[in-house]
């Protein structure tokens, strides 16, 4: 398990033809794009004979289910199973979810639940990395489901009926009060209503590793009796169907991709706040705008938050899922990046378009007429958001600086294109070799000498 296969090294070869191609290396006269893309289309045209699988929906693709033995990972970071003996052998713990959830606990008198406490969401107390405007804004959540499989905009709480924990299920309502609807913008009708739990959790002790809270079911919409029998049973309990309905009762934030009024905002029973609100310029708000502590709240990386027996660690910081260092979506996008590189626009659109297609809510995206430079760049976003490529991606085409510039005006205050388009050498290594000084530290100042 988690070994390298055949199709691991192609995939692999495929990305470093295609980071090679940015610094215009060429081999037997061809240039890496062109090698770049030989490896990719071969890959896709006998995908069954190297057992590459593309799920035909994106949903599958984050299924809690799917998340050991994906069938779409090519080459994996395996986690720690708490069921299984070899967690005693194996001393790593991933706490990467805590960094890119937000707390809506910072609602406290909204959401109840603290961020130390929460059984559903994970002990939410980072919170450092939230998406630039930019990777929000290329999402176009009205076709495209990649949106809510990888943004969690809707804060909910939970039961433990099954586990018979945190009280019975109606202590773990929320009453809206009227300094509430006065605070939030919530509608007067709302008064005296409540907001019910999303999930109900369940925990087990296991075999090895810490306690396991996981999901029982999800608790439908409407349905308030707390009896078992009605759970039911979603892909993921982070991913919530979008758009959330005016009258959902079973969250109490909702963050809005679309610009809401106050009139509009005042018909849900959920507290209602526009993305676009959370930003001044392409920057997000420091302090707040709405009497509430709304500007603390993003929408939130669910990639890594895996929720299921077995992937909890020894505390509620610890979540140990296998993590994809490169899966068969990506061969789509080099396919796509490496003929639009070589003037082949209609090609790129036909490797983009199976990505797209299985992210559409109706099974067919928009068509794409035209293929540029900007597209590949917006499509590796959709697809690929927080999975720890974008930097490579936009080094070997040269446009770091440019698109931080276009995009992230705080980061390109400090964006130096003479040493940013290198990874720093670390000093510790520079320390224990005789030759540091020739050996460089790609231009960043602590050696005489690049070394290139």
């Amino acid at each position: 398990y988690a070994r390298v296969t055949k199709k691991t090294a192609l995939g692999l070869l495929a990305r470093a033809y295609a980071q090679g191609a940015g610094e215009g290396l060429t081999e037997d006269g061809k240039s890496y794009w062109q090698r770049a893309k030989e490896v990719a289309e071969d890959m896709i045209t006998n995908k069954d004979a190297y057992g590459m699988y593309l799920y035909d929906d994106v949903s599958d693709l984050w299924a809690q289910a799917n998340n050991r033995n994906n069938k779409e990972a090519l080459f994996i970071v395996s986690g720690r199973d708490a069921n299984n003996e070899s967690y005693n052998y194996v001393n790593c713990n991933n706490n990467l979810f805590t960094y890119t959830i937000c707390n809506p606990y910072k609602c406290s008198d909204l959401y109840t639940r603290k961020d130390n406490q929460n059984y559903y969401l994970g002990r939410t107390n980072n919170n450092t990395f939230a998406p630039s405007k930019y990777t929000i804004n290329v999402f176009d959540p009205s076709w495209d489901k990649r949106w809510e499989n990888t943004f969690m905009t809707a804060f909910g709480t939970f039961s433990m009926n099954e586990a018979n924990w945190v009280g019975p299920y109606n202590a773990n309502r929320i009453q809206i009060k009227p300094a509430m609807i006065t605070k939030y913008g919530m509608g007067e009708q709302f008064k005296g209503k409540y907001i019910y739990p999303y999930v109900d959790m369940s925990t087990t002790t296991s075999a090895y590793g810490g306690n396991q809270y996981y999901p029982t079911g999800v608790w439908p919409k409407g349905e308030h009796s707390g009896d078992l029998s009605k759970l039911q049973q979603v892909k993921n309990v982070y991913v919530i169907d979008y758009p959330v309905a005016e009258d959902d009762d079973r969250f109490a934030i909702v963050l809005s991709r679309e610009d809401k009024t106050a009139e509009q905002k005042a018909k849900s029973i959920y507290f209602t706040v526009n993305i676009n609100d959370l930003f001044d310029g392409d920057q997000y708000k420091t302090a707040q705008f709405d009497g509430t502590n709304s500007y603390q709240l993003y929408p939130s990386l669910i990639k890594f938050d895996w929720c299921y027996n077995g992937v909890v660690g020894n505390h509620m910081q610890r979540r140990n899922g296998d993590m994809m260092i490169m899966r068969s979506a990506e061969i789509y996008l080099i396919a796509a990046e490496a003929n639009q590189q070589l003037g082949n626009s209609a090609a790129a659109a036909q490797y983009l378009k199976p990505l797209r297609d299985r992210a559409s809510r109706t099974g067919v995206a928009p068509a794409l007429n035209t293929v540029d430079e900007n597209t590949i760049f917006d499509e590796y976003a959709r697809e690929m958001a927080g999975e720890f490529n974008r930097w490579a991606l936009l080094k070997r085409h040269h446009k770091l600086g440019e698109r931080l510039r276009l995009y992230n005006s705080r980061a390109a205050k400090f964006f130096d294109e003479n040493k940013h388009y290198n990874r720093p050498i670390s000093a510790d290594f520079l320390q224990q070799i005789e030759n540091r000084d020739e050996y460089g530290d790609n231009g960043y100042g602590t050696t005489p000498s690049k070394g290139y």
